[in-house]
């Protein structure tokens, strides 16, 4: 029986106001999880795995990889936490410069007291494009909005219009090809020009620490993509994430990460590209595992104690 490894796959972690895709933990939670991990596991560095991989080498017992998807804005503060622990992890970096759609509906439709005018009639529009016919509260009191900023999108009740105004948006982000003209992405991605921040990129003692890894540009279902968009997402965002940290990039992993978000023209040029690919379907790693459809578990801003039973959980599958 050969050790298998649990990937665990992070997205952001920060202190929240919504959180309605359910990918961020808490700071709490997160000092929380990995100070159980490091008495109760063993974090293995990036390196350990390529090798086991490459060498078909076997890892220790109840050994843990850390990973984070997306590229947020936090990270510089995530990487600076993992350094403080001795840990090191993989960060899946997408290179697309503006907020991301689903952030931006989080800020402007769920967390806003008062939404603007302007937003309004636009999100009152792309409800419409959507399917819908409601209206949405423009203003809501402190109870209302900590409600809502607790509902999440697998949720089948609604309490408030906002809510389901966030997800029939989210389901027509996810039918649309972002390479043909479409007036509905237009809108969603003009909504707010929000730079997301890159600078611990340029900070060497985050970078060298860490491994860099590759999420393409624009965080799209590449499987609803032709093989030359695709082609542009995935090397793309390799020489982007090159340029700034000005080594190479070898790892990968595929934005959302079932095997129904990527296509065989994905993993040819995924091969071209790196050593080693990322999915986020569940499953152990063991030195014979595919290496370029690695499993691994996603997190959830779990207390220590949810943490553990999961963690158990993920060991025994």
């Amino acid at each position: 029986m050969w050790p298998k490894l649990v990937i665990l796959c992070y997205h952001r972690v920060k202190n929240y106001k919504s959180d309605p895709v359910n990918i961020t933990v808490s700071n709490e939670n997160f000092l929380n999880q990995i100070k159980f991990l490091k008495y109760n596991a063993k974090i293995i560095h990036p390196q350990q795995l390529f090798d086991s991989l490459k060498h078909r080498q076997n890892l220790p017992k109840r050994s843990v990889l850390l990973t984070f998807d997306d590229g947020y804005s936090s990270y510089g503060e995530t990487m600076q936490t993992l350094i403080d622990n001795s840990i090191s992890a993989i960060f899946f970096i997408s290179s697309r410069k503006y907020k991301f759609w689903w952030d931006v509906l989080s800020s402007r439709l769920l967390e806003a007291k008062t939404i603007k005018d302007i937003d309004y009639k636009i999100f009152n529009k792309l409800i419409k494009m959507a399917g819908g016919n409601f209206k949405l509260e423009k203003e809501l009191d402190i109870k209302a909005l900590s409600k809502i900023n607790q509902w999440k999108i697998e949720d089948p009740n609604f309490p408030y219009n906002r809510c389901r105004a966030y997800k029939i948006i989210a389901k027509k982000m996810d039918e649309i090809n972002p390479y043909e003209k479409n007036e509905f992405f237009f809108m969603i991605n003009n909504i707010t020009k929000e730079k997301r921040n890159f600078s611990y990129l340029f900070n060497n003692n985050l970078i060298k620490y860490h491994t860099i890894g590759a999420h393409t540009i624009g965080h799209y279902d590449l499987a609803n993509l032709s093989y030359e968009n695709q082609k542009e997402e995935i090397e793309g965002n390799k020489s982007f994430l090159e340029t700034h940290i000005k080594e190479k990039v070898n790892v990968f992993s595929y934005p959302f990460g079932m095997q129904y978000n990527y296509n065989d023209d994905t993993i040819n040029l995924v091969k071209n590209n790196f050593q080693f690919a990322f999915s986020g379907f569940q499953g152990l790693v063991h030195k014979d595992s595919n290496m370029f459809e690695l499993p691994r578990f996603l997190v959830r801003d779990w207390s220590k104690n949810e943490f553990q039973v999961r963690l158990n959980k993920f060991f025994n599958i």
